[in-house]
């Protein structure tokens, strides 16, 4: 026995350096392989209000931040078992890494795709062209930056999202987990310090912040730095700079009663602090963008520090079954709860949640989740494809029939549904081809109208400006039979085919999305020189350019109407830029009527700003459309003809 205490010591006496010079506190492990449950309780809150947050609650605006707290757990988690290998090894064996991070996430991943493809394929074909590009991002975990060179906004599409939008945080996790062992390995190579290793990695987390903060503009989109894998990566690598001065397999275990409440309240502080962001905050305020996301990681941090500790309670107190089960299980619910929500929401989810539809999208993807783990995650973290290729190599098939039953079914399943995804992309792939075909024949005939003067790139597919033609029908139509308001003009009580309107021919420019698009045969009839700019999803953003070339070309009115703010917020200084930019032209500014956060915002910055200039008026069809659902589709903003034709009207009322 002696002889065998005498040999670990030798042994340990020649184990190689970590290569970090570390204090005593981190030199044995305390327990290796502790596996602290109240993390999964952890995740089961981040996930939830990720999900609250796409299912439009209005007390979880800032839902979208249990993104950071997952970056912030996963930087932690990982340095910490590179950490902790490198101690004892000597090196990081990045093949059985990357393998175990392959096994972990990459066959719910696909089984999820599989099932969302083959869904599309037979119940949503039109969706199918932008699945298909996306799925490929999917898959090689670059959907963020798919998502930031596409302009696709994460906050402003009203129209129906990718189903796969989420997968952007996928992606940044999945980038970091391929390039930072690399690095960590240099770095304790070369044996630096614990205090100058904490340190390098703390100043790439600011830097990170700070190119957040730059590349942020107040009142814009902020998908750009919301996507980016430099501005988001600081939360990563907070979580990481903690695991090398606080690694959870080296803290004491037993602490003094006073200590430990110390302990906990700071954790249960920082906790309610992410709960208050959660609550308090929402995607479109700049505190988010110029520090709220560095505060809620360093919260998160202060939880995760105080959870890993084994002294303390929080750990106990989150390890509530309820909350560990969906913890265990919330890799695969952020995998299905976007394509769930989206494809069971009226509209893509334009209107306000409702008990029963929310209680079933719910029931929904913690079915699909749990089959996803029972079935698919944990028989294959465990080595059932390990044990299946072992069984078919030894020819132990009797032996294991029912293990072989099962993974067969289980295959033939998943082939089924690629079978149908492949069909599906084929199909997609056929029809493409003939819509170019098409349009080539279309472009080398010629056009009835001339090219579009606006080359501003839309978001995701570019479409050109339309110039709306009306229908002989619509040309005909009688006005609504609603009774008109005490202010309208006289003439709008009159049929129109027994008084046509008054036209004007002063020139008229109108900067619109799709709304306009069926407001434009009205506006029409009374102003045959308009010039109607509308397209689809168009954000505020782009207008100025558009102004800048009307107006190089000699085609800006002298009277330019702006309805824009159904698709996302605008920032009040864009306003004012596009106000100058028009110049002393009469400018008429329509509010909105959407169902989404931003609606409030843009209107009162409309009224807002107008208020400052004499030449600017505000044509306010938000109150105009007040309890008139006759005039709104079940979208919640697009209109019906009734809407159309009383939104022309109302328009015109205030052109003087």
């Amino acid at each position: 026995m002696k002889d065998q205490r005498t040999k670990q010591r030798k042994k340990q006496s020649r184990q190689p350096n970590s290569g970090v010079k570390q204090s005593k506190a981190i030199e044995q492990p305390l327990e290796k392989g502790r596996y602290i449950t109240g993390l999964d309780g952890l995740r089961a809150i981040a996930v939830l209000a990720v999900i609250a947050y796409h299912l439009n609650f209005e007390w979880a605006a800032g839902g979208l931040l249990g993104v950071t707290v997952f970056f912030v757990l996963s930087g932690y988690l990982i340095t910490d078992l590179l950490v902790a290998e490198f101690v004892t090894t000597n090196t990081i064996n990045f093949k059985n890494f990357w393998i175990r991070r392959a096994r972990r996430l990459l066959p719910a991943m696909f089984t999820m795709l599989l099932v969302v493809v083959t869904y599309v394929t037979l119940f949503e074909p039109e969706m199918l062209q932008k699945l298909e590009k996306d799925t490929v991002a999917a898959i090689l975990y670059v959907s963020n930056w798919w998502y930031i060179f596409q302009d696709l906004s994460y906050f402003e599409s009203f129209g129906p999202p990718s189903l796969l939008t989420h997968f952007w945080s996928l992606a940044v996790e999945e980038q970091f987990y391929i390039l930072w062992p690399l690095i960590i390995i240099v770095m304790l190579k070369i044996k630096v310090r614990e205090g100058s290793l904490f340190s390098m990695i703390l100043a790439g987390a600011l830097v990170s912040a700070a190119a957040m903060t730059l590349l942020y503009e107040p009142g814009a989109d902020p998908s750009r730095v919301y996507y980016g894998t430099d501005t988001r990566v600081f939360s990563l690598l907070l979580g990481a700079s903690l695991a090398v001065i606080w690694p959870s397999r080296k803290l004491s275990t037993s602490l003094p009663p006073e200590i430990r409440w110390k302990l906990d309240f700071v954790g249960l502080s920082a906790l309610a602090f992410v709960f208050y962001m959660f609550w308090g905050t929402s995607q479109y305020e700049d505190f988010l963008y110029q520090g709220g996301m560095v505060a809620i990681s360093v919260a998160s941090m202060l939880v995760v520090a105080v959870m890993v500790h084994p002294s303390s309670r929080l750990n106990t107190w989150l390890s509530f079954k309820p909350l560990r089960w969906i913890g265990v299980r919330s890799y695969g619910i952020y995998l299905w709860h976007f394509p769930v929500i989206v494809l069971t929401s009226p509209q893509w989810g334009a209107d306000a949640p409702s008990l029963f539809r929310t209680t079933f999208q719910m029931v929904l993807i913690l079915v699909l989740a749990s089959l996803s783990w029972t079935f698919i995650e944990n028989p294959i973290r465990k080595g059932a494809l390990t044990r299946f290729c072992r069984v078919v190599k030894r020819g132990e098939w009797r032996r294991e029939r029912s293990f072989i039953g099962r993974f067969v079914t289980i295959a033939c399943i998943l082939g089924a549904f690629m079978s149908v995804s492949a069909i599906g992309f084929t199909t997609t792939s056929v029809a493409l081809s003939k819509d170019k075909v098409i349009t080539a024949i279309q472009d080398k005939v010629g056009k009835e109208e001339p090219p579009t003067e606006n080359k501003v790139s839309p978001v995701p597919k570019p479409d050109a400006p339309k110039k709306v033609e009306k229908p002989a029908e619509e040309r005909a139509e009688k006005p609504s039979d609603e009774t008109p308001s005490e202010e309208e003009p006289s003439q709008d009580e009159a049929p129109a085919e027994e008084k046509p309107p008054v036209q004007d021919s002063r020139s008229l420019t109108v900067i619109g999305d799709s709304v306009m698009i069926d407001v434009t045969p009205h506006l029409e009839e009374v102003f045959p020189n308009a010039k109607v700019d509308a397209k689809i999803g168009r954000q505020f953003r782009e207008a100025e350019d558009i102004v800048q070339q009307k107006k190089s070309s000699g085609s800006l009115g002298e009277i330019v109407v702006i309805e824009l703010g159904a698709n996302g917020p605008l920032a009040e200084k864009k306003m004012h830029a596009l106000i100058k930019e028009i110049g002393d032209r009469n400018i008429y500014m329509i509010t909105t009527r959407v169902p989404k956060p931003w609606q409030k915002e843009v209107n009162d910055t409309i009224k807002s700003v107008a208020g400052n200039y004499k030449n600017v008026k505000v044509v306010d069809w938000f109150t105009k459309s007040e309890s008139h659902p006759e005039y709104i589709g079940n979208d919640g903003v697009h209109l019906t003809k009734t809407g159309a034709k009383t939104y022309a009207d109302y328009l015109l009322k205030h052109i003087d």
